[in-house]
């Protein structure tokens, strides 16, 4: 799955999705050496430098990983559509 990141300072993150399940994600990212873990707190998800929206989602639906969305926000599953 791909995923586009959104942080406070506007700045966007294209990403995929390594691994996710309970309010968790990892993640690689570009200029990244290693994989990201993001947690979700309190509704909202966080990395290691704090808040992060996930602004989208997009994967192939033959993959099965609409079992994934189930776990999400609602606004995050419907930008997934």
């Amino acid at each position: 799955m791909n995923m586009v990141m959104v942080y406070p300072s506007g700045q966007r993150v294209d990403a995929i999705v390594l691994a996710a399940g309970n309010g968790r994600m990892r993640v690689a990212m570009r200029d990244h050496t290693d994989a990201v873990e993001l947690r979700m707190v309190d509704g909202q998800w966080m990395d290691e430098q704090g808040l992060v929206e996930v602004e989208a989602i997009t994967t192939d639906a033959r993959n099965g990983a609409n079992q994934f969305f189930g776990e999400l926000l609602p606004r995050t599953r419907g930008a997934a559509g």
